[in-house]
């Protein structure tokens, strides 16, 4: 049965808009769960586990105690919980573990990706955290996409590619001994049991938005839309899928309803 798509911008699920030269540049999906006694008191044990499941992710690294993580508000760095890092001999897919979360991202860039290959990777994960750790429930799921543009022309044109009101202090006329270094816009929408997150504007050279991302040598406008749903439901499969595809629509949708005709042009849409 063909998915009924949400779009709570727009309204509109019948426009698509597809990118040949898409700003995405990070893709994040993570689960979050209730604490579970024993993976508090012995959680090394079944991240040895786990990681019999994880041949898609051959590499690691020692584990670190500092965790990341998708709120409602914002990204926030939590001391003292152990992290496990895993990813892939290609370095596209990431794969972080704690007693509470597993999460996972991609560059969106490789040659062939298409987001089904996260749906089908965050689904095999979720077999294993259920397999490996015996996580019954989730308590919250996030969705995440950090767009970066780092072409200066398209940057000082950026009133032509998206509305204004993502824009914010770019849109002033200044005097020509002025210049604007860093801005950043911020709201948070409600969608039924959805939170979004947008950020939008200038990050300095030399710096990221996000230490996913490494820093460009020079100028970028960045748009990051995080969605989340703190909503608790079953690790099964079909209900986790349910709850990710409404996230991501959420995402999808604020894009579509911000970017311009121009805008759209000029990442090459059809």
């Amino acid at each position: 049965m063909k998915r009924v798509k949400f779009r709570p911008f727009t309204k509109d699920t019948e426009k698509r808009v597809r990118l040949e030269q898409a700003p995405l540049e990070l893709l994040v999906v993570q689960m979050r769960w209730p604490t579970h006694n024993a993976l508090v008191h012995d959680f090394d044990h079944h991240v040895r586990r786990l990681a019999e499941y994880l041949d898609d992710y051959p590499l690691s690294e020692p584990a670190r105690e500092i965790s990341v993580n998708l709120t409602s508000d914002a990204v926030s760095a939590s001391e003292g919980e152990k992290i496990y890092h895993f990813y892939s001999a290609d370095n596209i897919w990431d794969l972080h573990i704690t007693a509470h979360s597993a999460t996972l991202s991609c560059d969106p860039a490789y040659p062939g990706y298409e987001f089904k290959d996260m749906y089908e990777r965050f689904l095999k994960l979720l077999g294993a955290v259920k397999g490996a750790l015996g996580v019954l429930q989730a308590n919250v799921l996030g969705v995440r996409y950090i767009n970066r543009i780092t072409d200066d022309d398209v940057i000082k044109d950026i009133s032509s590619v998206f509305k204004p009101q993502v824009i914010g202090y770019q849109e002033l006329t200044l005097q020509d001994e002025v210049k604007l270094i860093t801005t950043m816009n911020q709201a948070i929408f409600e969608v039924e049991d959805i939170s979004l997150n947008v950020r939008s504007g200038v990050v300095p050279p030399h710096q990221t938005p996000d230490r996913a991302l490494a820093p460009v040598d020079n100028r970028s406008w960045v748009l990051d839309l995080q969605a989340i749903s703190g909503q608790t439901v079953s690790t099964q499969e079909s209900d986790i899928l349910h709850v990710i595809n409404r996230l991501s629509d959420t995402c999808y949708d604020f894009f579509k309803y911000v970017l311009l005709d121009e805008g759209e042009k000029k990442f090459g849409g059809k």
